[in-house]
């Protein structure tokens, strides 16, 4: 098994991508991961392009999708849900990374269309979205939601709409 790069540039900041039998994935610190990896990132587009590479390639499994949209623990806190709180997942810890926002923005937007109303993942992908820390982009975030709306399912629509003003 060859570790990707997306992998190791995580675990360098402290997040643990852990393995299917566990529910949540595992983060030291998500404020500190951000900017430690905005600083490893930083100005470096192949380096951003390898590890955006890396996480659509983990993102193509459902299971690591959903996993990663989920509350991240603290490292090694225990899965008795009263020896931990969860903090911020691994979608909104990466949405702090300044030098990956505008390409994983455009990436969580464009999923949209591919899950139906019965589906929880738009939800969690819109709940990564609403009140962001900041926005590197808003322009270009605006146009993208423009974009997606209509090939949205009518309930969806409707959702995003409710949400703009939150994102």
């Amino acid at each position: 098994f060859r570790t990707s790069f997306f992998q190791t540039s995580l675990e360098a900041v402290g997040i643990v991508l852990t393995p299917a039998g566990k529910k949540f994935h595992e983060c030291k610190h998500p404020e500190s991961a951000a900017m430690s990896l905005n600083g490893a990132l930083i100005g470096d587009d192949v380096s951003i392009q390898t590890f955006m590479e890396g996480l659509e390639r983990h993102f193509e499994e459902e299971t690591n999708f959903v996993k990663c949209l989920r509350g991240t623990k603290a490292v090694g806190s225990q899965d008795n849900k009263f020896e931990y709180r969860l903090q911020a997942s691994v979608v909104r810890t990466l949405l702090n990374v300044n030098s990956l926002q505008r390409l994983l923005l455009s990436f969580l937007i464009e999923k949209l269309p591919e899950y139906t109303q019965e589906s929880e993942i738009p939800n969690q992908i819109m709940q990564q979205l609403r009140w962001l820390d900041h926005v590197v982009d808003g322009k270009e975030l605006c146009l993208k939601l423009v974009e997606v709306i209509g090939v949205c399912s009518k309930p969806l629509q409707r959702d995003l709409i409710c949400a703009i003003p939150d994102i």
